[in-house]
């Protein structure tokens, strides 16, 4: 059984170095976005639309690992918790990639939470420019019609006596 726990524990560690890999994907696709959100162009949208896909899946492979790491340690939980001092070397590079994974979250919500706000602005920018723009096509619309106006000419009655 000394074996099973030795397994699920090396699965913990390495599912904990994925994490921290990934959490690594989730900073630099938040400095992604927030480089993107900085631009005003047409192309920055689709590019903050690809990035924000990437995101999630990247969340979706979190979730994945940590919903296993759970239930890996559910199973050892009452071994790990009985005999500790056997198990010394692994719950220590455990808990230093859990301090590793958690200054990592905290760089990302810090991150998420400054992208947050530069999006704000970004798509109040877009709401602007699009806004802009209906004002201009509507004001070509008037113009048009008005022109319509100025070269209709009623029909006029001539004097064909003279």
């Amino acid at each position: 059984m000394e074996d099973e726990s030795q397994r699920y524990l090396s699965i913990m560690i390495e599912s904990l170095r994925k994490k921290s890999g990934i959490l690594d994907e989730i900073i630099k696709e938040n400095e992604n976005q927030s480089s993107i959100l900085g631009r005003t162009d047409q192309q920055s949208e689709d590019d903050l639309r690809k990035s924000v896909d990437v995101k999630s899946d990247l969340i979706d492979k979190l979730m994945e690992l940590d919903e296993g790491f759970s239930t890996l340690y559910a199973k050892i939980e009452t071994k790990l918790n009985a005999n500790p001092g056997g198990y010394a070397p692994e719950i220590s590079t455990m808990q230093d990639l859990i301090r590793e994974v958690t200054d990592k979250s905290v760089k990302i919500e810090t991150q998420e939470s400054r992208n947050k706000s530069m999006a704000s602005v970004y798509f109040s920018g877009a709401l602007k420019r699009v806004n802009e723009k209906r004002a201009t096509r509507n004001a070509a619309d008037i113009y048009r019609k008005n022109m319509k106006k100025i070269s209709y000419v009623d029909p006029q009655f001539m004097d064909k006596s003279k």
